[in-house]
């Protein structure tokens, strides 16, 4: 009998003590989505800073903001389960960067037009910068094979 008692009292132990491993598991996890989130989310705000001017679409256009309007779904997601606070400003950057898109007329040239959004591209960066919940220079982050 109190062999069992013994044998139960440690695996209670153990129980706990793999639950409070799991916790860290569960923390490192949301660290690691916050951070490939934020990885993704740079990766399109480059991609389309680096489209040429000269042959550039509406649709490439169109279809980078789709993209950093859903990587900015995906990290506001994310960043509230790290405890990130400064996603607004991003999500003020990005909503910027959406409306410029959405204005261009097709009146000027898309190589023109293409131009005038590198400052709305230029302060999506600089909101980035100012995510500061995780550094992510220290988590493993998943990539996508795009």
């Amino acid at each position: 009998m109190k062999r069992a008692i013994v044998a139960l009292g440690l695996a209670a132990a153990l129980g706990l003590g793999l639950a409070a491993c799991g916790d860290d598991d569960d923390e490192l996890t949301a660290e690691q989505q916050y951070c490939t989130d934020l990885t993704q989310l740079e990766t399109d705000i480059t991609a389309l800073a680096d489209l040429d001017p000269t042959t550039v679409s509406i649709e490439d256009l169109e279809d980078a903001r789709d993209a950093i309007k859903d990587d900015l779904d995906d990290l506001a997601e994310s960043a509230s389960a790290v405890g990130e606070e400064q996603v607004s400003g991003v999500n003020d950057a990005v909503d910027n960067l959406e409306q410029s898109i959405d204005d261009l007329s097709g009146d000027e040239s898309l190589s023109e037009a293409f131009n005038e959004l590198a400052p709305d591209v230029s302060a999506v960066f600089t909101a980035l910068e100012s995510l500061e919940a995780v550094n992510c220079d220290d988590v493993e982050v998943e990539t996508s094979e795009e």
